[in-house]
């Protein structure tokens, strides 16, 4: 999984020749912790295909700001550099996994 930081977001997400999640999150939350091995999974089973970051919204809060992030954790699936889907809290790995093969589907 790649670490953004406020400086690494533009090159790492939004000039991605690839699909990308991001993973809005911080290192205190339970909830982050509790969807972190659907995640881990979610990373094995699409490397290929989706490119997996994480952002640490206490140490870089500007880019958290500026996409709205208010509650953690906060997914967004990024296409073409846009923002095209997101997940906020915890859901089951069955939707996880419809959503990312949805943005598959999408930059096709």
């Amino acid at each position: 999984m790649n670490i953004l930081t406020d400086e690494n977001f533009q090159e790492e997400v939004l000039s991605s020749r690839q699909p990308v999640l991001v993973e809005f999150s911080t290192d205190w939350c339970g909830t982050s912790h509790i969807i972190a091995p659907i995640i881990k999974e979610m990373n094995v089973k699409f490397k290929d295909d989706i490119k997996f970051c994480k952002i640490d919204i206490d140490d870089y809060e500007e880019t958290a700001k500026q996409y709205g992030v208010r509650k953690i954790p906060t997914i967004l699936l990024f296409n073409d550099g846009k923002v095209v889907d997101f997940i906020v809290g915890v859901i089951s790995r069955e939707m996880f996994n419809e959503k990312l093969i949805k943005l598959i589907r999408c930059a096709s």
